[in-house]
C-alpha cells in the first residue's frame, strides 16, 4: 500500500473563537480560505452544524495537500509506503499562506456522491482518491495517490443502556 494520509480535528479546535488570533479579522476569516466555487457551496448550505462540519472539512484537505507537497512521493522514501494520522489544529491552518489553501479545493461535483479534490482547477481524482467523514464534532480527512477507492470513517461512540441493549 502507498502512502495514505488522514487528517483529524475536532471542529471546535480548528472554528474556535480566539480572541488573540481573531483580532482585526473579518467574521468570515476561515471562509475565506475557501475558493469562489466551494464558497458558493458554503453558503448555500442551511443547517449551521452542517455549515461548520463541512468547512472544517475543506480546511483539513487544504490543509492536508500542502503538508504532503513538503514531503515529496518517492518510492525510495520510506513514508512513501506507509499510513499517516495527523491531529491538525487550528494554528496549523492559520500558519499556511491564505493564497496557498485557496489553491486547493475540494467539490462535490455530483450530488450524492463522494467530493473531488482540484488543485489549481484542476480534478486530481484521476491520480488521488479521497474520502470525507464527521460525527459527533469530529471531522476527517483521508486521501492517497494509490489507484484504489478510499474511505475514512469516523464515528462517535455511544453508550447505551442495559434496556436498550437487550431490545
Amino acid at each position: 500500500m502507498k502512502r495514505t494520509l488522514v487528517a483529524i480535528s475536532h471542529i471546535d479546535e480548528i472554528l474556535r473563537d480566539d480572541k488573540k488570533i481573531m483580532e482585526n479579522v473579518d467574521e468570515h476569516f476561515f471562509p475565506g480560505l475557501l475558493s469562489n466555487r466551494e464558497f458558493f457551496e458554503w453558503n448555500c448550505l442551511q443547517n449551521p452544524i452542517r455549515k461548520r462540519e463541512w468547512l472544517v472539512a475543506r480546511l483539513l484537505a487544504k490543509y492536508m495537500v500542502l503538508y504532503s507537497m513538503a514531503i515529496p512521493f518517492s518510492n525510495t522514501n520510506p513514508i512513501f509506503n506507509q499510513q499517516e494520522l495527523i491531529s491538525v489544529y487550528q494554528d496549523d491552518i492559520l500558519l499556511e499562506d491564505p493564497r496557498s489553501l485557496r489553491r486547493t479545493e475540494l467539490l462535490s461535483i455530483v450530488k450524492g456522491k463522494g467530493p473531488r479534490l482540484f488543485w489549481l482547477g484542476k480534478d486530481l481524482s484521476i491520480f488521488i482518491s479521497c474520502s470525507v467523514s464527521h460525527s459527533g464534532g469530529w471531522v476527517a480527512f483521508a486521501f492517497t495517490v494509490e489507484d484504489c477507492l478510499l474511505g475514512v470513517d469516523i464515528e462517535r461512540v455511544q453508550n447505551f443502556s442495559m434496556d436498550f441493549k437487550a431490545g
